[in-house]
Order: structure tokens, then sequence, then C-alpha cells
């Protein structure tokens, strides 16, 4: 599999380094909402790629999904993201519907043109009705307008995984 470059190499410039976050504490973290599961803490652990041009958000959904155990690489663009999608690499596609130059929407229909068929979570601050309808028409998993809760994103992306059949798509209930 190809290195996947995103904002994850960037993101702690100041650190110089990843923090590490005690497994126990991944599952606590992902769960505090009740019944969302978390992912088994594996060698490769699932992939969730990232578009939204909002910095702050990236870097928020980015410390979400690896504190759930996901592996997360955000993109600020479309084109970007497009630059280097591998298929088949991932199990799903938060996106978000406005972005600058090529929308989600644009995006969406791309991936449908080359035939892919990566599981997309749209999310938007200015959805409508309409807008949903088309996305979902076009093959979207899910619509979820910002603000969202986290236990939500986290359980439509169990849901995506469940979709996929990724071999990676392995969940697990925390023991109470």
């Amino acid at each position: 599999m190809k290195e996947h470059k995103g904002d994850v190499q960037t993101r702690f410039p100041r650190l110089g380094r990843e923090p590490v976050i005690p497994a126990s504490s991944v599952a606590d973290f992902a769960c505090y909402a009740g019944d969302c599961a978390a992912v088994s803490p594996t060698e490769h652990p699932p992939l969730v790629y990232v578009v939204d041009d909002d910095d702050a958000l990236r870097d928020s959904l980015s410390w979400l999904l690896e504190s759930a155990g996901y592996r997360a690489v955000t993109y600020p663009t479309a084109e970007r993201f497009l630059e280097e999608y591998e298929p088949g690499s991932a199990v799903c596609l938060v996106l978000d519907v406005r972005l600058p130059a090529m929308s989600g929407l644009d995006l969406q229909q791309e991936l449908n043109r080359r035939g892919e068929s990566l599981p997309i979570i749209f999310i938007s601050g200015h959805g409508g009705v309409p807008l949903a309808v088309e996305a979902m028409k076009s093959g979207a998993c899910h619509f979820l307008e910002k603000p969202f809760q986290d236990a939500q994103l986290l359980s439509l992306i169990e849901r995506a995984m469940a979709r996929d059949g990724s071999p990676d798509a392995t969940t697990q209930k925390p023991e109470q």
C-alpha cells in the first residue's frame, strides 16, 4: 500500500511526534456515548479518509477517529484527495459538501465515474433536503448536518465498514 501524505504527517509540527494514547483509553473515549463500538486494536487499523476545507474540523475529526482506533488521513480539497486516493485502501470517506473548486458532490460523481464504491458519509453545515437527496441518490451512505455528535459519526463509520465488508472491519462492543 502506498504511503498517504494528506495532513496526517503535518498535524503536530510543534511536538515533533504523534501523541501516544493508551489502548485502554481508546475504547473508553470512543464509547463514552454508550452504544458506539470501538474498533479492535490491530496492526493495521481501518483507514478513514476525511475531506474538508476547515483545518480545525479536519484536526478534530482526525483526533476522534484515531482515538477510536481508526487511521485517519485528511485532505483540504477534493483534488488533493484524488491525487493520493488508492482504491480499496479505506473503509469510508467523510466528505464535506462545500469545498473550494471541486465540491463534495462533484468528487462523489468522479468516484462513481471511475467505478469506485467507497462508502461516503457527507457532512455539511449548509445542507438541505434537496442536497441530501441528491447525495443519497448518487450512492452516499449518510448525510450529517454540522454540528453532529461524535458518537453519531463513529456509528455511521461502523455501518459503512459493515456495508463495505472489509477484512479490517472487525468491531467489538467494549466490556463493561
